[in-house]
């Protein structure tokens, strides 16, 4: 039997969470749009500025995203073109920028570079890399660009999200995501790098296989959890149809380890509430708050207010599911059966929904009694173009 916390139909723009502190994203939280759009990332310089990394920029605030500074350039340290064993030329796109500030102050961003265009034809070559670039402490000048794991391929596969987290006092993960030897599934993977030395290790390794359980696991996102261990969170590409013979899509999985590198089986803690109509929740990323719940954010097509267009980012809008005690390694999870897994709870209308606009690739950072949650905003209708795209962000005080 499956049991509801009593303030589940409750949780709304400013719901109560159930176990745990209030969460209120009131209107005055939501603070000026950033002219950026695609993969917003976050993070804590040592003075305590709030950065944002998204498009090959770095925003910066002193006032807890009361106000931002204009975009920093950082393409300059990068590469925007790679030449192939084959002799071609091709243009890079780079995106998933994430800085991460080391213990010394310095900052490491890691992004992923590959051709900017998806094979038009049967036989064309995609060029897809993991890069990281060292930055100074106040994330101001990145250099030393780093080519991880490459790839030629010829289809649009390679690596893709790549995500840091320290592990311990000498050791930082970088976790991303690998499709580039199958058609249908994914492996998250991840390198070492070592504080003392400042070295990258060039060894892959395997954190969650996607192919035995015939899932496409990717976007990986993770945490330390308030016992030491860690929360990993995934998008699992068509969990109900290997699992309970429904057909929806991609749903949230999270996953958990002891140290960062033998993780346990994903358990799906947010999923579309009706698994029978092809709806999926997709991106998702995690925060772990000061009481030790875990705010889990991403981004569906199930509260779309316009028209649906098949297969496509842009009908997607932002979802939250929190967790309504704080999550340990040992805490008994169960998976969901549509929408919010057991023991967590939904926070509807974080950001008020508005006909055919959409709210894609969102993020969540805890930094400094905050709660940030943010993602790309846009609309599709031909008649309100004119809004163009942003970055929207929103703050809750945690304790």
């Amino acid at each position: 039997m499956r049991i509801f916390c009593l303030c589940l139909a409750a949780a709304t723009l400013a719901g109560m969470v159930c176990g745990g502190v209030e969460l209120k994203f009131d209107s005055a939280a939501l603070t000026p749009d950033i002219p950026s759009r695609d993969y917003p990332r976050f993070a804590l310089l040592s003075d305590r500025t709030l950065v944002m990394a998204d498009m090959g920029r770095v925003f910066f605030s002193t006032n807890q995203a009361s106000s931002w500074s204009n975009g920093l350039l950082i393409n300059g340290g990068c590469a925007n073109q790679q030449r192939l064993p084959s002799g071609a030329v091709h243009k890079l796109t780079r995106t998933n920028w994430q800085p991460f500030v080391l213990p010394d102050g310095s900052v490491l961003l890691a992004y992923r570079s590959h051709t900017n265009r998806k094979p038009a034809k049967p036989g064309d070559e995609f060029y897809s890399s993991i890069r990281v670039m060292n930055g100074d402490a106040g994330a101001k000048n990145f250099t030393n660009e780093l080519v991880l794991v490459e790839t030629v391929v010829d289809t649009f596969r390679g690596f893709w999200e790549p995500f840091m987290v320290q592990l311990d006092s000498d050791t930082v993960a970088l976790y991303y995501s690998d499709d580039h030897v199958s058609n249908s599934y994914q492996t998250i993977n991840y390198f070492l790098y070592s504080v003392k030395n400042r070295k990258w290790d060039p060894t892959p390794r395997i954190a969650i296989d996607g192919k035995p359980r015939r899932s496409r696991d990717g976007m990986p996102s993770v945490v330390r959890l308030k016992d030491g261990s860690w929360a990993m969170v995934i998008e699992t590409f068509d969990y109900n149809r290997v699992n309970s013979g429904h057909n929806s899509v991609f749903v949230v999985g999270l996953t958990r380890s002891k140290d960062g590198k033998v993780w346990t089986p994903p358990v799906v803690v947010a999923a579309p509430h009706n698994l029978d109509a092809g709806k999926r929740c997709s991106a998702p990323f995690i925060a772990a708050l000061p009481d030790g719940r875990v705010a889990v954010t991403y981004m569906t097509d199930e509260y779309y207010r316009g028209d649906i267009m098949a297969e496509r980012e842009g009908t997607r809008v932002f979802a939250m599911v929190v967790s309504d005690q704080p999550l340990l390694y040992d805490t008994g999870l169960e998976n969901s059966s549509g929408g919010p897994a057991p023991g967590f709870t939904e926070i509807k209308n974080v950001f008020p929904s508005v006909d055919n606009s959409f709210q894609i690739w969102n993020t969540a950072f805890c930094a400094d009694g905050m709660l940030y949650v943010a993602g790309h905003f846009g609309v599709n209708a031909d008649t309100v173009r004119s809004v163009g795209h942003k970055i929207r962000l929103r703050r809750a005080p945690v304790k």
